[in-house]
């Protein structure tokens, strides 16, 4: 299970900002899903359009948010790391987590 998830602001910021320690992942189902959702920002037509009625969708519950003092930029990120933000989620290097880590507050 990973550490940590790191939050990328695209438009208009693109850069990532923080990061906050995993706690756990659940695969939730719809019914499930809709009693959270408040907590992930997500209305429930956005969940209905993402998983249907009858899917499932894994759940990361996060603790307290950890706000870089300079966020990074995504030419920055890209130029050094090849990073490009993606849809959904990513892996980073080793390498690009150490440097994110170095802007914590």
């Amino acid at each position: 299970m990973p550490k940590r998830v790191f939050f990328y602001v695209g438009v208009p910021a693109k850069r990532i900002v923080g990061y906050a320690y995993i706690d756990a992942i659940d695969l939730v189902d719809f019914k499930e899903a809709i009693s959270i959702r408040d907590q992930g920002c997500i209305t429930e037509n956005e969940l209905i359009k993402y998983i249907g009625r009858a899917g499932s969708v894994y759940a990361l519950k996060i603790g307290e948010a950890v706000i870089f003092k300079t966020p990074i930029d995504l030419e920055y990120l890209n130029e050094e790391f090849g990073f490009n933000p993606p849809q959904s989620f990513s892996n980073v290097s080793d390498s690009l987590e150490r440097r994110l880590l170095e802007n914590e507050p």
